[in-house]
């Protein structure tokens, strides 16, 4: 018997690629303008769909013979250099300056091409000095991208003397500020503050109120008297009792315990009164991070404040609206607390797994994001173990959707609301991915963070296997899954679903 070995080879890809770059030379048959101050620049429908989700979700719909996007401010070159690379997956950018790469950055952030902005980010590391990166900082920030914040905040740290002292810092944006103020702990405070300063001087009008909430993250003990006095003089920015009286709180956190990632919550120390469960630490721990299970399978809103001192509280999490079950993971800004109370909303028992319950200071840096307080988790979250249910559809095992990615199918009559995913906790999410097996399958996904209001957040047609919905971060309680065509039995099937942000 003579075994016949095949080999695929790509002996069409070099042609391949060479017809796209002439259709994007040539712009033959175009279909899109984009409209820039009268200036118009081609392109191709679907091209643009196949690349980029957020065309895709532009075009799902359109029957125009000719689609027209105006724009008032748009970089014609920065276009062009984008579109290059849509067409073709090839991008030039040593002959762009730092700010022209910015612009490619934002654009790319903007149409959803991730591979782009990961290598974007790759190529600004190397262009990043003490002129360029409060102004790389300040795009890391506007387009929400993790990786380059993190190149920015390692070189001012290690580059502290020369980027603080640089007239460019001045132009950082307020959350750049804020966070590089978060994370200079180590460089030296007086160098912080005098750089502060100048940047409270140079945005004064901007600014409109002193930004107190940032002065408090500069450890102003640190600072000798002599040098507090500009924040009195020649224009007062506060009263002197004030500046002495954070001067005296941050001397009293300095006797705060941190224990990095480890539980700090007492057994013994944790009381159930009616509907609210209260942890009393016995001492003062700085903490960003609760961990707890609801007991039962009974939905519960609930708030989570905490105290230093019994008498005032701050609310830290707010699920009032929220139906959570199951397992909750926490996040918040770092707080320095004592006692922490967790109260139930409903008139249901709240019943929480004491033993499991846990407080912490997680090192495990995450997004927050500042307007809902929810947090983005780069886990999938849509999981059966953390309290996730397939509120509607069937299945041949209960919940299959969350559990098996491969083994099981769950369906739902085409015409019904669809496929209901419930997560056990609200959270800012982007992605949806799915597996439709080897069925070719068109659908839509929505969320929703209340059950009421949905928002269609993508979809496809005639794809199979493993399928990944990406979209701008929102907050996301339900995800459903639409099926726009029947596969048998006027039934409509898929595999799995995950949750997460990227």
């Amino acid at each position: 018997m003579t075994m016949m070995w095949h080999r695929t080879e790509d002996i069409g890809a070099e042609l391949l690629l060479q017809q796209l770059h002439h259709l994007y030379e040539t712009k033959e048959s175009y279909d899109v303008l984009f409209i820039i101050d009268d200036v118009e620049v081609k392109a191709h429908r679907f091209i643009l769909t196949m690349r980029s989700e957020f065309f895709k979700k532009m075009f799902q719909n359109s029957v125009k013979p000719m689609y027209r996007l105006h724009f008032a401010t748009l970089n014609k070159e920065i276009l062009e250099v984008v579109l290059e690379y849509i067409y073709t997956g090839r991008i030039t950018l040593q002959d762009l300056t730092t700010k022209e790469i910015l612009e490619v950055l934002e654009l790319a952030n903007v149409y959803i091409l991730k591979e782009l902005v990961d290598y974007v980010v790759g190529r600004l590391k190397y262009r990043m000095d003490e002129f360029s990166v409060p102004h790389i900082l300040n795009t890391a920030i506007s387009c929400n991208v993790d990786d380059l914040k993190d190149l920015c905040i390692d070189f001012i740290r290690e580059n502290a003397g020369i980027v603080l002292t640089n007239e460019r810092f001045q132009e950082m944006s307020r959350p750049a500020m804020a966070l590089v103020l978060d994370n200079c702990i180590r460089v030296p405070q007086i160098l912080v503050f005098e750089a502060f300063m100048k940047w409270v001087g140079r945005n004064r009008q901007d600014l409109r109120l002193f930004p107190f909430d940032l002065l408090v993250m500069i450890k102003l003990e640190c600072i000798n008297e002599h040098q507090l006095l500009r924040l009195n003089a020649p224009v007062p920015y506060m009263h002197h009792t004030t500046v002495t009286a954070i001067v005296q709180s941050q001397k009293e956190v300095e006797h705060v315990s941190m224990f990095p990632d480890i539980n700090i919550a007492i057994p013994d120390k944790i009381f159930v009164f009616g509907n609210s469960v209260y942890i009393d630490l016995e001492k003062l721990y700085r903490v960003n991070c609760l961990k707890i299970r609801i007991m039962g399978e009974t939905e519960h809103p609930y708030t989570v404040t905490v105290s230093s001192d019994y008498k005032t509280w701050d609310c830290v999490i707010d699920y009032s609206k929220y139906p959570c079950r199951g397992f909750q993971e926490l996040r918040f800004t770092d707080r320095v607390v004592r006692y922490v109370r967790i109260t139930s909303c409903s008139i249901a028992k709240f019943e929480v797994d004491l033993p499991q319950l846990q407080i912490l200071y997680s090192t495990d840096r995450v997004e927050i994001d500042l307007e809902t307080s929810l947090w983005s988790p780069k886990q999938n979250i849509a999981t059966f173990e953390s309290g996730a249910r397939v509120i509607e559809g069937e299945a041949n095992m209960p919940h299959a959707l969350l559990i098996h990615p491969n083994d099981c199918l769950s369906w739902y009559k085409v015409g019904d609301a669809g496929l209901i995913v419930q997560l056990p906790q609200p959270y800012m999410l982007n992605c949806v991915k799915l597996n439709f097996s080897c069925v070719p399958s068109s659908y839509k996904v929505e969320v929703s963070s209340d059950y009421y209001q949905w928002t269609e957040v993508g979809g496809e047609t005639n794809v199979r296997e493993w399928r990944k919905i990406v979209f701008p971060k929102r907050p996301v309680m339900y995800v459903k899954l639409v099926g726009l065509k029947e596969h048998l039995f006027g039934k409509f099937f898929c595999r799995h679903l995950e949750c997460f942000s990227e």
